[in-house]
């Protein structure tokens, strides 16, 4: 805020900002904001856009994890919730086979 209130020129006061923070984020809203004055379209409008393609590559990014997600997740699957499922399964039929036996 105090270079743009003390430089002439906003363009001069983005470039410092992008140049200070090295953030890929945020010299991307900078180069935004100098193309919108340098262009004259509205800065809401561009805004807009860029808020736009940042949530789908959010997304897209949420989406390339979360198909990642299966393989990774059969070992555990298959050492912890198999055996459960087969002593819930055939435990009590387990028990009345034992049960038989000992009638027998």
């Amino acid at each position: 805020m105090a270079e743009l209130s003390y430089l002439p020129d906003r363009r001069q006061a983005y470039e410092n900002l992008a140049k200070r923070t090295n953030l890929e984020g945020v010299k991307s809203v900078c180069m935004a904001l100098q193309q919108a004055e340098r262009y004259g379209t509205p800065l809401a409008q561009t805004l807009r856009v860029m808020a736009q393609e940042n949530r789908d590559m959010r997304m897209t990014e949420a989406e390339k994890k979360a198909a990642g997600l299966p393989p990774k997740l059969t070992v555990p699957m298959i050492l912890f919730f198999l055996p459960v499922l087969f002593v819930v399964i055939l435990g009590p039929a387990g028990i009345r086979v034992a049960q038989m036996n000992l009638l027998n």
